[in-house]
């Protein structure tokens, strides 16, 4: 792999924690988390106060998950170089492709701050 490559691929892990970090940080406040003692009226008016907030930050935060990707295909190529360490490579860019930790989170998260639909009325 080229060397210019590798330093593009490389850069996207430090680029895929400052987005996901700043996301749940600075955009969506989930960091520090709700009291475990909080009411569930607490929780709701945590998700009422700042849905707009939640959903934009959970969205920037998908969006550096897939930068776990490119980071791990270099990490990848390194790993090839290295004699013995093939299937170890395959391994890593296998579990990378998978990005189940990180999204799986997140989509929850992001479906946690989608308002719920409106009730309706019974008329009896």
């Amino acid at each position: 792999m080229e060397a210019r490559v590798q330093r593009v691929l490389i850069w996207a892990g430090p680029a895929m924690i400052v987005l996901w970090l700043g996301a749940f940080l600075f955009i969506a406040g989930f960091i520090p988390p709700s009291a475990p003692k909080a009411s569930a009226a607490d929780i709701v008016a945590l998700y009422k106060g700042r849905t707009n907030a939640i959903k934009l930050g959970m969205v920037i935060s998908m969006a550096g998950s897939a930068l776990l990707v490119p980071w791990a295909v270099a990490i990848s190529g390194q790993l090839k170089r290295i004699e013995g360490a093939k299937a170890l490579a395959d391994t890593q860019i296998e579990k990378a492709l998978q990005v189940d930790g990180i999204s799986e989170s997140v989509l929850y998260a992001m479906g946690a701050g989608a308002k719920p639909p409106k009730k309706e009325r019974r008329q009896e």
